[in-house]
């Protein structure tokens, strides 16, 4: 095992070289990905439909992610661990939030949480960060809303765009240490805030190689596309 990641030492990898970010729900997988070095394993909520035979993320419950966190955690990653915050959370008060993502870190022991959500969660962001808690932002396509938008590509228009970016760049304001950018369309991405103004490292501008690890074992009839959009 080497150097425990840090969110500091994530953010000093933007620029200088791609950031490996694996998804794993167990010990086995979250030791293989370390060992294949890794810098970050997201617990995604993403176990769901990918492990638990669930349509989607809606239905993972925080009790879920703890478990598999914790599991994750067993395998003493040197990586950065990041926990997804389930469905509905981060729209919660702020007090049963913190409840919520004090449960991933000192139960599960992950070492920070992703939130899905751009510029109406920022205020929960920063109080969360001022609380001590690393957070990795998620903007564009945002699973836990499958049943109010859909999968799809986002950023198309420049309306949508002009949103994107109100979005990462409220999240980046809030104090997020990284933000996952999913499922953009790719002529978004050089206008995301240059990198001397944007704090985080942006995994989806920073040529993150980003995967879930169940996506390459799947026995699915249609394996997912892992070209970059």
């Amino acid at each position: 095992m080497g150097v425990k990641a840090t969110t500091r030492s994530i953010r000093a990898l933007k620029g200088t070289r791609p950031i490996v970010c694996l998804t794993a729900y167990d010990a086995v997988t979250a030791r293989i990905a370390d060992q294949g070095g890794a810098d970050l394993i997201l617990v995604g909520d993403s176990v769901g439909n990918t492990v638990l035979g669930m349509a989607d993320t809606v239905g993972v419950t925080l009790e879920m992610m703890v478990h598999h966190t914790a599991a994750v955690v067993r395998a003493k990653p040197a990586a950065l661990v990041i926990a997804d915050l389930p469905f509905g959370l981060a729209h919660d008060s702020f007090p049963n939030l913190l409840k919520a993502c004090r449960a991933l870190l000192q139960q599960g022991g992950a070492q920070g949480v992703k939130i899905e959500g751009g510029a109406s969660l920022a205020k929960h962001i920063e109080k969360l960060v001022d609380a001590g808690i690393p957070v990795m932002g998620h903007v564009g396509l945002m699973p836990q809303r499958v049943h109010a938008t859909g999968y799809r590509r986002r950023g198309l228009t420049p309306a949508d765009q002009v949103r994107l970016f109100a979005d990462a760049q409220a999240v980046a304001d809030a104090g997020a240490f990284s933000i996952v950018v999913e499922c953009v369309d790719a002529s978004f991405m050089p206008k995301l805030p240059p990198r001397s103004t944007y704090r985080p490292s942006v995994l989806a501008r920073a040529r993150v190689a980003m995967a879930r690890s169940s996506s390459f074992m799947t026995s699915s009839g249609s394996p997912p596309n892992h070209r970059p959009s």
